[in-house]
C-alpha cells in the first residue's frame, strides 16, 4: 500500500535495525523513537533521513516517558550525532509538517 503511510512504534522495540531496513526499503514508512537509545535514533536519522523520524514516548501509558524520549533526542544533538536540525524536526517539526498535510 504505497499511497499510506505506516508508523512503526517503538522503532520495532528490540530489532530496530529491521524497522530500518524496512523504511528505507519503502518511502511510506516513518520510525518512532520511544524506548530507543540516542544512538539508534542517530542510526535511524543516518538510514532513512531525519524526515521521517518522529518523537515517540508511549504516553500516557509510561507516565513521564515523554522527558525521557526528549532528553534521548537531545543527547544525540549534544553529542553531535545528529544535528540541530535533525533534532527540530524530530522534536516536532515532522509531526506538524505531516499532520498540515493530511
Amino acid at each position: 500500500y504505497p499511497g499510506v503511510s505506516f508508523f512503526l512504534a517503538h522503532m520495532n522495540m528490540d530489532e530496530p535495525e529491521a524497522a530500518m531496513d524496512l523504511a528505507t526499503k519503502y518511502p511510506n514508512i516513518h520510525l518512532e523513537t520511544s524506548w530507543q537509545p540516542s544512538e539508534t535514533i542517530a542510526e535511524a536519522v543516518r538510514r532513512v533521513g531525519a524526515d521521517r523520524i518522529f518523537l515517540g514516548s508511549d504516553w500516557p501509558f509510561l507516565g513521564n516517558n515523554q522527558k525521557v524520549s526528549i532528553r534521548r533526542v537531545k543527547d544525540a544533538i549534544q553529542s553531535q550525532m545528529i544535528s540541530e536540525e535533525d533534532g527540530r524536526k524530530i522534536l516536532g517539526a515532522n509531526a506538524e509538517n505531516y499532520l498540515k498535510s493530511k
